[in-house]
């Protein structure tokens, strides 16, 4: 069974290691890594960019896989961003 997409905000990035960490609405980090973007150069990624994953569970928890670039803003308060 196919897991349904989610939305996040780049909350961490490591441009030198390869991976970093989206942020969710809910307050929660994901982990994505290079190898799982959807036709995306890892290093147009930056801070504060919107995207759009496939949450896969992994044994250390979520990781975010198919990761896209999306247009748009989020409707969620600042607040759960700091």
């Amino acid at each position: 069974m196919e897991s349904e997409r989610k939305r996040g905000i780049i909350a961490k990035i490591f441009h030198d290691r390869g991976y970093g960490f989206i942020n969710q609405s809910d307050g929660k980090s994901v982990f994505f890594h290079i190898g799982d973007l959807d036709g995306v150069s890892f290093d147009s990624l930056y801070v504060g960019q919107h995207v759009e994953y496939n949450p896969i569970q992994k044994p250390k928890g979520f990781t975010a896989n198919d990761l896209e670039i999306i247009d748009g803003v989020m409707e969620v308060s600042k607040e759960k961003w700091r």
